[in-house]
């Protein structure tokens, strides 16, 4: 469990298995692999979370690795909540009325991701969240006695932002994991439907007009620049969005340093993530993530 290879094994190790699995191909090791597979999941993270809270009440507890149960009588299942085109997330739920979970990790297709935040509440929550884009998956884990409460109706999970659509629904594509909060994996499943991506006038998924914003700096804090994307350059809207979806304020942006580049005026704006989206009057449309600092 010693992530860090550092010869200690503490909660440190659990940031440093998170920073494992966010990479492209996750490579295991015996002293990482606990449940014995060979390869590196959110459960070996689990194991080891679950080792270390043990060890808190009781310093001589020992945890003998490998180790992988899995649970039949518990159940826990996953599904898209709500999608939103405008502001490029994807909420998703979980549902868990006879356990508590310590950790999950599962695959999204159909967009690109690009940043993923936790909606558990409550909000404060220790959690520790991650994504890997190529492999199109999020995981997270609850730490210390921090675990997800179980509850009869489905709760909010995560919120998984996107800057490109890449096919014509968006799908909860697999489970990799689901962990109760003795350790154990569950039975999983997906209750949910994929959601189809809303359709361009000329009856094709709008994916091929899809077009991610380049803004710099980013966090901002006064001035953001953004760079227009070729062919955007035909007066074009724009308009800027909280991550809720909503509507902030028209944007009348101020030349940048070249033709090419746009100024905005953050100055007034809250400290959040918006979305700024461009709009041509021929229906094409661009978007960008914005952190305002």
């Amino acid at each position: 469990g010693n992530a860090l290879v550092d010869g200690i094994v503490n909660t440190e190790d659990i940031g440093a298995y998170m920073e494992l699995l966010a990479t492209d191909a996750p490579a295991s090791s015996p002293c990482t692999d606990l449940d014995g597979s060979e390869s590196i999941s959110v459960y070996d993270i689990a194991l080891e979370n679950w080792c270390l809270k043990n060890q808190a009440v009781n310093p001589n507890a020992q945890c003998n690795w490998p180790v992988n149960i899995f649970n039949p009588t518990d159940t826990v299942g996953l599904a898209i909540a709500n999608v939103n085109f405008t502001a490029n997330y994807v909420d998703i739920e979980i549902r868990n009325p006879r356990c508590e979970v310590m950790a999950y990790q599962f695959g999204i297709s159909g967009v690109n991701i690009t940043d993923v935040v936790s909606l558990s509440y409550p909000p404060d929550m220790p959690v520790q969240i991650g994504f890997n884009t190529m492999r199109g998956e999020v995981f997270g884990i609850y730490t210390g006695d921090s675990v997800l409460a179980r509850f009869i109706s489905p709760q909010d999970l995560i919120r998984v932002y996107f800057d490109q659509l890449t096919d014509s629904v968006v799908c909860i594509k697999s489970i990799v994991d689901l962990v109760n909060d003795f350790g154990q994996r569950t039975v999983d499943e997906i209750y949910g439907n994929c959601v189809s991506v809303p359709l361009a006038p000329d009856g094709f998924a709008a994916v091929s007009n899809r077009t991610h914003l380049t803004i710099m700096p980013n966090p901002a804090n006064e001035t953001a620049f953004v760079n227009i994307p070729e062919g955007f350059e035909n007066s074009p809207t724009w308009t800027l969005f909280d991550a809720m979806g909503r509507r902030v304020k028209e944007v009348n942006p101020s030349n940048g340093t070249n033709a090419n580049m746009i100024q905005v005026d953050i100055n007034n704006l809250k400290q959040g993530v918006y979305f700024l989206r461009l709009t041509t009057a021929d229906g094409k449309s661009a978007t960008g993530r914005l952190v305002k600092g």
